[in-house]
């Protein structure tokens, strides 16, 4: 279970990244 969250927890920092990244480059 430990590693699955960590998975999850690295999966939704690259998006929010990600995310960032695109909406900063639109603004």
């Amino acid at each position: 279970m430990a590693k699955t969250s960590s998975y999850i927890a690295t999966a939704l920092a690259l998006f929010g990244a990600t995310v960032t990244l695109f909406f900063g480059s639109i603004i």
